[in-house]
């Protein structure tokens, strides 16, 4: 006589099903876990969280940067960190061109980048964007205003200056007394809300956890393995159901 099978020993896991069950189990917690912690990412306050960790950085191949350049202008600064232009320690634009410096006149702040003229409100808004320099000039090294306060450019030994509205330049008499902007020093306090802000702009716990999720953190494969574990916990999960199913049928019987 055939003896029949306990029904705890039918229910008992198969060694197949039990490894891929405990191999995707990890996978699984971390789709928990950090769907779970963005579905709060408003009470967290995750997008505004920046990553202080040196290793989550370097993970994404973000160096800082090594140096900064500030120049100041009366009450309002201009800085250069990386790629990222701040005025006032807020972000302001991106670009490649390195800051050459900061003046302004009774309507707008002007900053000069290399190939550039930046003309700002002197609240920090963005007026105008001027990549044609005048009297054909292809470079800016220097940038100031003389007494009147008319700001000035200078490309080697050859110097211009403007209206104060801007709209016209002219080449500057030799014995024009011109004070340009030179590089400033900056405190702890200011040094550190920089890092804070370019840190913030350039990766917050949301994003890091978004990633995480899909599994774009581990690389291009990633989200496949994330795929995978997702898979196989529900063929486990139906499985399992089946076995069970399958298990009282044969205790019916």
């Amino acid at each position: 006589m055939r003896r029949r099978t306990p029904f705890r020993a039918q229910l008992r896991p198969a060694p197949l099903h039990r490894r891929v069950g405990i191999g995707a189990a990890l996978f699984i917690i971390v789709l928990a876990v950090s769907g779970l912690l963005l579905n709060h990412t408003d009470t967290l306050k995750l997008d505004q969280r920046q990553v202080d960790s040196s290793l989550l950085l370097q993970w994404y191949g973000i160096d800082m940067p090594d140096q900064a350049s500030h120049y100041d202008s009366g009450s309002h600064r201009i800085s250069q960190l990386g790629e990222q232009i701040y005025f006032n320690s807020q972000p302001l634009l991106s670009s490649k061109q390195p800051l050459i410096g900061i003046t302004s006149n009774e309507q707008l702040t002007i900053v000069a980048l290399s190939n550039t003229l930046l003309l700002l409100s002197h609240e920090g808004e963005l007026v105008e964007r001027l990549d044609t320099l005048p009297q054909g000039m292809h470079k800016i090294d220097a940038i100031g205003s003389d007494t009147d306060g008319n700001v000035a450019i200078r490309q080697g030994e050859r110097m211009v200056v403007a209206d104060q509205e801007l709209l016209s330049w002219q080449a500057a008499a030799p014995q024009l007394n011109i004070k340009w902007s030179q590089a400033s020093q900056v405190d702890a306090a200011y040094s550190k809300n920089l890092l804070s802000n370019y840190r913030q702009q350039t990766l917050d716990y949301e994003r890091v956890l978004l990633d995480l999720h899909s599994g774009r953190l581990f690389g291009q494969w990633g989200p496949y393995v994330m795929d995978a574990a997702a898979v196989a916990m529900v063929l486990l999960a139906l499985t399992g159901l089946w076995r069970s199913l399958k298990g009282r049928a044969r205790k019916r019987c």
